[in-house]
């Protein structure tokens, strides 16, 4: 059995030359915990001595749990910025 606890700090995007106002600042509260179990299976007969094989400890169940953080929308990327940003206007000379 094993445990543990990720922390991410996901930065807001910001644009080289300061034209894009992005909607939203800095992710700062990602603590993600995670959790994981193996279990070594016993010998068995028949199938299952088949199936998990014939020597001692050749078999194991695993499985396991963990959060995860962070933005997933491909629409907030750098690239696509108008459709969560908001453009600064700049004066015109």
């Amino acid at each position: 059995m094993s445990a543990g606890l990720r922390y991410e700090y996901v930065s807001a995007p910001k644009e080289v030359e300061d034209r894009i106002d992005y909607l939203y600042g800095a992710d700062t509260d990602n603590y993600e915990p995670r959790v994981a179990a193996a279990w070594m299976l016993p010998n068995a007969d028949g199938f299952l001595k088949w199936l998990t094989g014939s020597q001692a400890g050749s078999a194991s169940l695993r499985g396991g749990y963990g959060r995860t953080d962070g933005r997933i929308s491909s629409r907030c990327s750098p690239r696509t910025a108008p459709a969560c940003a908001r453009t600064r206007r700049t004066p015109s000379f």
